[in-house]
Order: structure tokens, then sequence, then C-alpha cells
């Protein structure tokens, strides 16, 4: 009974996630009730579309038609045709289901990309039959519309009997996001192409698509930094975490390690080298989530995902800001606020960027006021750090509230304001279009 209970719990959890092969409209996915009348509804296409190909159900449709103006007269000419049309649906599906291939399939692709950018997809494909397998394509579904086949999906026209192969194809992701990938589907369309014969692999994958975004030459930076010490475990060091400060005499108690031999072979006593503790140069980088939302009429008719425009250019100017600070070897505080606060320290080298854009690919835009969740002692550690850049999506009170606690902080602050046109800010703050940070026509700030 335990097991029972447990198959019907995994099913019913199971059918109200709905099909992960095909993309549910928004007001389906996007809702907080799940109706089981759509979702029955949603299952029955997504399993209609795979199991009959395009060729398929225009031939079902005619056929259908076709038969049943044949059933209206006794006599009918038309008859040979229906019954025709049926013996070729009977054979394929028949020799299909006869000949449906078994197969062995592990799908190798990368954890991250950029929007925009091919994405390369590594199959191997094992027939664990004792007979060929025909036609075979891979992976022709992807969840969503925002991911789409550079060109065509990888296929096979033959795989011997128990034999293994290697194929490959690109992907293009339109926009940034986590996909969850479905578990890689191979599918064969042998004999006739009417019906499709489906072999299903078993690992899902997710794939973390980071903003486009363009090297900036040159960022003008607060002055006024407050070094940090280098004494914090998460910080990654580049050589040692000491800075080289000079040679002195050796005193009782130091290292014998740090003897400097060509001093001490120079001068006849013993000298050591002199270390201090290294400083770094931190910087706070502050993102602005609350992107401007459609109505709710065209959020729930709409079948495909709204575009958030302004908040995909202050994500892709983010990238292109931690990029030039992580080159200059500074480390860098990543402060997304949202719904939840994304607080990523990084390190002073270019493999913690890797770790900004996995932050970045993650953001959803902040349905309400994003810096109303920001705790104080949030905003105490970005005043500890002395200087912040703060990418803003529009101004208005509770902006200039958070600018003017952080001047008050000592922080030295640097504002940018996303907008299309002029928009008032803070002294000093710099305007930039979205469509110039999205067209890659930014280089400088």
């Amino acid at each position: 009974m335990r097991r029972l209970r447990t198959f019907i719990k995994d099913t019913r959890r199971r059918f109200y996630e709905g099909p992960d092969w095909i993309e549910l409209p928004n007001y389906i996915r996007n809702s907080s009730y799940r109706s089981p009348t759509l979702l029955f509804m949603a299952w029955t296409y997504a399993y209609y579309t795979s199991f009959f190909t395009i060729p398929g159900r225009i031939i079902i449709a005619i056929s259908f038609l076709i038969v049943s103006y044949s059933l209206t007269l006794l006599q009918n000419p038309i008859r040979i045709m229906a019954f025709s049309l049926l013996a070729i649906f009977a054979s394929d599906f028949i020799i299909g289901f006869l000949l449906r291939p078994r197969l062995r399939i592990r799908r190798e692709l990368p954890v991250r990309a950029r929007a925009g950018s091919k994405v390369r997809i590594d199959y191997y494909v094992k027939n664990i039959r004792n007979i060929p397998a025909w036609n075979i394509n891979l992976d022709n579904y992807m969840p969503g519309s925002s991911i789409k086949h550079a060109d065509s999906p990888a296929s096979a026209e033959y795989i011997g009997a128990e034999a293994e192969i290697n194929l490959s194809s690109f992907l293009v992701p339109d926009k940034r996001g986590v996909y969850n990938m479905p578990a890689p589907l191979a599918d064969s369309t042998f004999p006739f192409g009417i019906f499709r014969w489906i072999s299903r692999g078993h690992d899902m994958q997710r794939l973390l698509i980071y903003p486009d975004y363009r090297t900036l030459n040159s960022v003008q930076l607060p002055i006024g930094q407050r070094y940090q010490r280098n004494a914090n475990p998460r910080v990654s060091k580049v050589g040692e975490s000491m800075e080289f400060l000079g040679c002195r005499q050796f005193r009782t108690g130091d290292n014998p390690r740090h003897i400097h031999w060509p001093s001490t072979a120079r001068t006849g006593e013993l000298v050591v080298r002199e270390f201090q503790e290294e400083y770094l140069a931190r910087m706070a980088l502050i993102v602005d989530t609350s992107a401007r939302s459609p109505g709710p009429l065209r959020r729930f008719f709409s079948m495909k995902e709204y575009v958030y425009t302004d908040l995909e250019a202050a994500l892709s100017l983010s990238a292109a800001v931690s990029e030039h600070l992580l080159k200059g070897d500074f480390v860098v505080d990543l402060f997304a606020a949202g719904p939840e606060v994304y607080h990523l320290k990084t390190g002073r080298s270019l493999a913690q960027f890797e770790n900004i854009l996995d932050i970045l690919a993650c953001i959803d835009p902040c349905p309400g006021e994003c810096f109303g969740a920001l705790k104080p002692e949030i905003l105490n550690e970005i005043a500890c750090i002395g200087s912040a850049i703060v990418i803003l999506l529009k101004w208005d009170k509770t902006r200039e509230a958070l600018v003017r606690q952080l001047a008050e902080s000592g922080t030295v602050v640097k504002t940018i304001i996303l907008c299309d046109g002029e928009m008032d800010g803070p002294p000093g703050a710099i305007n930039i279009s979205c469509k110039d940070v999205l067209a890659g026509n930014v280089k400088e700030i």
C-alpha cells in the first residue's frame, strides 16, 4: 500500500507539473492555481504532437474527411481511397511498433552560455536492440520558444544493431534565464513518417544562460575606496596573501624559510624577508530589478513570455562592469535586490566572474519595490565597503533615499540610470539608454 500511495503521489505531482517538452501558456505556467482540465488538455496535446508527425497530422485530418464522406453512401468509389489510407496507417503503425528504437542516450552540454550565442550539444547514442534503427532524430522539442535549434536537430539515418554513434547539434538561446532541459528524446519516423516512436533518456539537465554583454573599455570608478584586509577566507588569492615589504636582520622567532640567502651572504649576518598583510580594493555593485511589468490582460493572454527590456539591459551592463572590475583586481560584492536579495562576494580572479554570471542568469524581475528588501545589516555592509556603483531602472523617492543614505554613511556612490530618455537624478548621475546597452554601443561609463 505504501508503494501504491507513493506512486499515486508522484503521478499527481508529475501531472500538475505539466509536460516538460512543450511550452505551456503563461496563464497556466504563471498561475498559482493549476486547472486539472487545462493540464489534461496540455498533456493530450503534448502526446498528440509527439506521437504524430506534422505530415501525419495533415494526413489524419484529410483521411477523417474522406472516411466520413465514404460512409454516407453504400456504393461510393471514394471508399477505395479510404481503405487505402487505412491500410497505410495500419502498415506504418505495425511496422513502426515492431521496429521501434530502444536507445541509450547520453547528452553533454555546457553549464553556462551567453544569450544569443551558439551552444554545442554532444550526444552519445547506443542502440541496445539486436536490430537496426532508422530515421533517428534527437531532441526535436525544446523547453520553450526562447531556445531553438541553430540549423536542425541532430539526426542519423541508420544505427546498426548494438552500435554506438556520436552526434552533435547547436542550440541558440534568445534570452537569459535558467533552462531545465528535459531528458533527451530520440524519435524514429520509420517507415512512412506518420507516427513518431520515442526512446527517452533519463537525466534532466540545467542550462544557465547569462546576459549578453559587451566588454567596457573604461569605467570611471568612484574615488576614495576603502581598502580591506585580505583576511577573508572566501576571497581567492593571487599568489600569496602576504605582500613583500623588504629585508631586515634576523630576530629570534623568525621563520627560517624567510631567510634571504643572497643578502645573508653579502652582509655576513642572517637577513630575512619581511611581509605585511595585503590590502584589497572592494567595490559594491547594486542592481535594480524593479522592471516595468506588462498589464494583467497582456500577461494573461500572452502565449510567449514577456521580455523585460530594461531589466535585461541592467543585467547586461552589470556583467560588463563586473568583468572590468575583476580585470582590475577588485573584489566585487554583487547586491541584486528583488523578492530575495542576492549577495555574492567574489575573489580577485576572473574565475570568480562565472559565479557572477550564474547569479545574473537566475535573477527574476521584482513585481514590487525591490529596495524595500534591503535590511539595515546589508546597508551597513555596503557602507563598510566604502564605494558602490548603483545601476537603477528609474529615479524616485525610494532610490533617492537609498543613494542619500549610502552617501551619508561615507560611501562614494556612482549612479547609473537606465532609461529611454533624460531622467533627473543625483549630481553626477549617468543616463544611459537601454537600447544602447542591448545593442552593445556603450563602451565606457
